[in-house]
């Protein structure tokens, strides 16, 4: 009973029945290479993570081995057991699998690791140096190693993008149309790590993916404004869409309405990307874990959090970016705010460590910044930080949601209160077509609260409940809400709630346990042991 690994021509580990175990992940496939092209198919732990996670700190690179060990081992599922590990060593049991160091069946020209690409530069000059000492045979040169090839520069990953304007009749409404469309596709970037190409078609037209085009037409004072992205390869429209407002064309950037266009659009067209690109593009596959990871997180069910971290760890090892990693840690965050972690302080601890993991991989992309600064602030873990981090997510994008709310909450915790208000408000006046309206809605509730906006704040408290029921924190908000309002007996069907969702949950700690996230209404005096009549 003996498991096969193939490490000419393309990867592959075959069970002892035939049955195909390749994971599907880049740095899973890499990971296992890197064991099996070992004299002894053993490797130290340290060794494996300077050539996958070689651009990190020991600790980030640490935790990234573990967290793709343990993928690895679900990927593996009942055969699992061939992969073994302890604190200082991995390691493939030897007695059960074998390497074809070989190519088979006279394909003598199949390279070793065909087609295994994984963005680490430790990773590339290991797989480089290694390839060089096999001749096209694929057994080892006898001689020494000729002069090493030079390294073909390789064109940047990412989704490619042209921006275009459409048709205008004034000077205005094409510079308008123009510095639109290069917004929003600029924008992308934040999402899914995308390249703008020049807007000149002869130098893009072969090139792009996607295109974005914006026209803004102005007619008696009112501006219409028309958003279109398609796919090139196809001319398939992926998201179209039409806003109007008050001035003059160059007002356009000035409109929560771009923002809130950038934030459905972005959502709208990663879903399509996985099959517009095909599975051997490794954005378009980033893309599409990301869109399913997202799905489950805004259900807030805490089986489905579990997985749309797990999803999002799929999205990262696709295609690297610190975006993916700032989701995880704000997946980890919803965990902890929602109590329904296991290990809760251990999430605390991934938070910390995926937050600065983020920072350092993308510190420069402000969604990335921006969902860091939420979840730091909705942890209550060091609020000034938290303040910072929402201000350097602002200045780089003002038109970014999750930015302006993060500055929003940072704002209400710094007590200025109107300018949080101002600034949660104008998220408001676009509420994402999306499937995480809910979750707008509780950050305009906490910000409505501390300014003493109460009626305010339970409109948006009832909606956040009402668009996701397994949403535990708007529930909290309005117990307090109803108490204030003397609506007792809508108090009371959110306390039977509370009680059946959060299983240490008591009035006790509503009330008085400084830990129990419900500082918001505390501090504004909304809730108070007066109320504890009322439930005896």
């Amino acid at each position: 009973m003996t498991y096969t690994i193939h490490l000419f021509g393309n990867f592959r580990i075959l069970s002892p029945d035939g049955d195909e175990l390749t994971p599907s992940q880049p740095r899973h496939r890499a990971l296992l290479a890197l064991i099996a092209s070992s004299e002894d198919l053993r490797r130290s732990r340290r060794w494996i993570e300077d050539r996958l996670w070689s651009t990190r700190g020991q600790k980030q690179a640490s935790g990234s081995f573990r967290e793709a060990l343990r993928m690895l081992r679900k990927d593996l599922g009942k055969h699992a057991h061939i992969l073994g590990a302890n604190r200082s060593d991995i390691w493939l049991d030897s007695t059960l699998v074998s390497t074809r160091n070989n190519p088979s069946n006279g394909l003598t020209h199949r390279e070793f690791l065909e087609g295994l690409d994984v963005p680490d530069p430790e990773f590339e000059d290991w797989l480089r140096n290694t390839r060089a000492q096999f001749d096209n045979s694929g057994l080892p040169q006898q001689q020494s190693l000729a002069t090493p090839q030079p390294i073909l520069a390789r064109p940047p990953k990412g989704i490619l993008v042209r921006s275009k304007a459409g048709h205008a009749t004034t000077r205005a409404e094409s510079m308008a149309s123009q510095l639109v469309a290069d917004y929003i596709a600029t924008n992308f970037e934040e999402w899914f790590g995308s390249w703008l190409l020049s807007n000149d078609v002869s130098h893009a037209a072969g090139a792009a993916d996607l295109e974005v085009s914006c026209n803004v037409m102005q007619d008696d004072g009112m501006c219409a404004l028309e958003v279109k992205i398609s796919h090139i390869g196809t001319g398939r429209i992926l998201y179209a869409s039409q806003g109007g407002f008050s001035g003059s064309p160059l007002e356009a950037l000035n409109q929560e309405l771009v923002g809130g266009i950038v934030h459905v659009a972005a959502s709208k067209v990663s879903s399509k990307l996985p099959h517009l690109l095909g599975v051997d593009r490794s954005e378009g596959v980033a893309a599409g874990f990301a869109h399913l990871g997202k799905q489950r997180l805004m259900t807030f069910d805490p089986e489905n959090l579990e997985e749309a971290y797990s999803f999002m760890s799929h999205a990262r090892q696709a295609h690297e970016q610190g975006v993916f990693v700032a989701w995880q840690a704000f997946i980890r965050m919803a965990q902890l705010v929602d109590n329904v972690a296991e290990d809760p302080e251990g999430k605390a601890d991934d938070l910390r460590a995926l937050s600065n993991e983020a920072l350092a991989l993308s510190g420069d992309n402000s969604l990335a910044v921006a969902l860091v600064a939420i979840a730091r602030s909705m942890a209550q873990l060091d609020p000034a930080e938290s303040t910072q981090l929402a201000k350097r997510a602002m200045k780089m994008n003002p038109m970014n949601l999750f930015a302006r709310q993060a500055m929003a909450l940072a704002l209400s915790n710094a007590g200025q209160l109107e300018r949080a208000y101002l600034l949660s408000k104008s998220c408001q006046k676009f509420l994402p077509e999306d499937d995480s309206s809910h979750l707008w809605d509780l950050y305009h509730a906490l910000v409505c609260i501390a300014v003493g906006k109460t009626g305010e704040a339970l409109v948006s408290a009832e909606r956040a409940s009402a668009g996701c029921s397994e949403f535990i924190a708007p529930r909290r908000q309005l117990l307090g809400l109803y108490l204030h309002e003397n609506r007792i007996d809508d108090a009371k069907v959110q306390f039977d709630l509370l009680r059946q969702k959060e299983h240490d949950f008591s009035l006790d700690r509503f009330l008085n346990d400084p830990e129990y996230p419900v500082d918001t209404l505390r501090n504004r005096g909304l809730i108070n042991g007066s109320f504890e009549d009322i439930f005896s």
